[in-house]
């Protein structure tokens, strides 16, 4: 496993961590996804069977394989093992935005309508458990052309610079908080 020294991105991904340790028992496993795949299923109103939570947990689960591959041997990752292995798996081929955040827009986007509200973003907030002051601005960070929406596009970007920026004023940068 290949770990860089990018102390902004680490920040995000122990940021990251934490939000998904939901028994907060200082390690990530296939639990921690389970919990926050019915997070996702209380928020926005969703049966198990619907295949928008179908589409995330096969995201989640790729995902989960690829860091798992990065620590053999391990059933469960500690913050640092984590970190790590996200940061391996960032620079690998897996393609985090076609596995899990296409998925995460869907179920976002309730009324289909292809954008993101304030209201619908509002609940995302709300299953990870941020719940920083300045959380919302985050929202007015992502609408990138300032429509009072958040477009797939829009979306995909900021994912892709939380995971691959490590300047702390871009818009993925603050899903989890500022980044200092």
């Amino acid at each position: 496993m290949t770990a860089t020294a990018n102390a902004p991105i680490d920040m995000k991904l122990q940021r990251q961590f934490r939000a998904l340790d939901s028994d907060q028992d200082g390690y990530i496993d296939w639990s921690d996804y389970e919990r926050m795949l019915q997070r996702y299923r209380n928020a926005y109103a969703l049966e198990e069977s619907d295949h928008k939570i179908q589409a995330l947990r096969d995201g989640y689960a790729a995902l989960w394989r690829e860091l798992l591959h990065r620590v053999p041997d391990q059933q469960r990752l500690s913050a640092p093992q984590y970190v790590a292995a996200s940061q391996d798996v960032r620079s690998s081929q897996f393609d985090r935005a076609k596995h899990v955040s296409h998925a995460v827009f869907d179920i976002m986007d309730v009324d289909g309508d292809g954008e993101i509200t304030r209201e619908e973003f509002s609940r995302l907030l709300e299953v990870w458990g941020v719940t920083t002051p300045e959380a919302m601005q985050t929202f007015d960070r992502m609408d990138a052309n300032g429509d009072g929406v958040i477009s797939r596009q829009e979306f995909l970007d900021a994912v892709h610079q939380f995971y691959h920026s490590d300047d702390p004023e871009v818009p993925g940068s603050h899903f989890f908080g500022h980044v200092a």
